[in-house]
């Protein structure tokens, strides 16, 4: 819904499709390196749902060819799950006029309105960075982690994920990087750092929103 207000409505439908398909990353135990190896011309340094797009297009721009995700240690039935999905959610949101799908390959990707909008949609799955190197979610402060399958190779300060996986450790899968002012911009009120309850990231957002008026301030 909020993906027309940005004009990425192209990237965000690729996006959605993958979150709603089986894992398309092939990881075999006795070939993990390798597979590693292929998958690293898809990765984004903003997170995993940058990620899973680069693959798809990339998928798509091979004309969805078999051998090429053999190769690449894609599966190919996951990926034509995707492709179908995207292909149902296109009809949906033009029959509803939400918006004008475009089925362009984009030459370059900005990266920030994408991770924006999906912000806009996620906003109550925001976790933040502590000293000891976990993460706090915001709202019910559950100690998590980024699952390892992540691509992020550092510990941004705060980070969306798709989803928990409850194990020995809560795992936030699917990740993502955000500006923390961002959340000001997206979701002020739920991010009032009145309605937390933990005193250090009641602080953090403090210093996040009082730099966030500022900066309206000075525009």
């Amino acid at each position: 819904m909020t993906a027309p207000r940005y004009n990425i409505l192209n990237e965000i439908l690729t996006i959605v499709a993958c979150l709603n398909s089986p894992n398309i990353f092939l990881r075999p135990k006795d070939k993990m390196t390798e597979a590693t190896d292929a998958h690293s011309k898809f990765i984004s340094q903003d997170g995993d749902h940058l990620t899973l797009m680069n693959a798809f297009f990339e998928y798509k721009r091979k004309f969805q060819d078999v051998d090429w995700c053999f190769k690449n240690y894609l599966n190919h039935r996951h990926l034509k799950s995707a492709f179908d999905v995207r292909e149902q959610l296109k009809q949906i949101v033009e029959k509803l006029e939400i918006g004008q799908v475009k089925d362009e390959i984009p030459l370059k990707v900005n990266t920030v309105p994408i991770k924006k909008c999906i912000l806009a949609g996620y906003f109550t799955q925001v976790a933040l960075l502590q000293k000891n190197n976990v993460y706090l979610t915001i709202k019910d402060s559950q100690v998590v982690v980024i699952h390892p399958s992540s691509v992020l190779g550092f510990r941004p300060e705060y980070v969306l994920y798709h989803e928990l996986v409850l194990t020995k450790k809560n795992y936030m899968r699917t990740v993502l990087e955000i500006k923390p002012s961002w959340l000001f911009e997206i979701a002020p009120q739920y991010f009032k750092p009145e309605g937390i309850k933990n005193i250090e990231t009641r602080k953090a957002l403090f210093q996040v929103e009082k730099a966030f008026v500022q900066g309206l301030s000075k525009k």
